[in-house]
């Protein structure tokens, strides 16, 4: 990664840890909100801050991700940064969250540990954070690839960037069955083994990678 991709990752995260802030304040409020809505007559919570934090943070992540196309790219190529630069600055950018993202929801679900008493036994704990990671790049990517289809073709070729984006979150919540936090409620429950909901997380991961490139390549940038 040459300077000009640093400068743009290091913008585009500056950026979104700011939009993260705000978010997580809201995010939290909100959880606690619901959980406490949510709890049976014994007063017991029936959800947890890590629960909720993983649903919300994935739909985060979309919503960046569909931000991620028009206007960056408009005013990164206008300013001189060429499209692979500020591909290569996004796409490391959104790495960057995704891990910080999956940090905080760790030390959430600390804190709801320590203050009260339950959470996700050990053995499950390492294996939901590492699908929780792939299933922010996963989602962020979804949205950029979104985003790129309505920008870069007529909106009809958009719903169809729309469907394959169903068809890819549909795959990665078939993959990773109990483990992960299904989207869509058709989706049969799987007991698959987490090395192959890795491998096929990274083979999906990395395809929806070359897409975005191929497709920022040579984006005609719209005024």
């Amino acid at each position: 990664m040459n300077q000009k991709a640093k400068k743009v990752m290091r913008g585009i995260f500056s950026m979104y840890l700011t939009w993260t802030v705000w978010y997580l304040a809201f995010c939290i409020l909100a959880i606690i909100g619901v959980a406490v809505f949510a709890a049976n007559p014994t007063g017991e919570w029936e959800w947890s801050l890590l629960q909720g934090a993983m649903q919300a943070n994935r739909i985060y992540m979309l919503v960046l991700g569909i931000l991620s196309m028009g206007g960056l790219l408009t005013y990164f190529v206008s300013n001189g940064v060429t499209r692979r630069d500020y591909f290569s600055g996004v796409a490391a950018a959104a790495v960057l969250l995704s891990v910080f993202l999956v940090i905080v929801t760790g030390l959430l679900h600390g804190a709801e540990r320590i203050f009260f008493g339950w959470g996700l036994s050990e053995e499950s704990l390492g294996m939901t954070f590492v699908m929780a990671f792939f299933q922010l790049i996963v989602f962020y990517f979804v949205g950029w690839l979104i985003s790129a289809g309505f920008y870069l073709f007529h909106w009809l070729i958009g719903l169809v960037f729309i469907a394959i984006g169903i068809v890819i979150i549909s795959i990665f919540d078939f993959v990773w069955g109990r483990v992960g936090q299904q989207q869509f409620d058709f989706l049969p429950v799987t007991d698959i083994s987490p090395a192959v909901g890795m491998i096929i997380s990274l083979l999906l991961s990395f395809g929806l990678i070359s897409v975005m490139r191929m497709l920022t390549k040579r984006a005609v940038v719209k005024p």
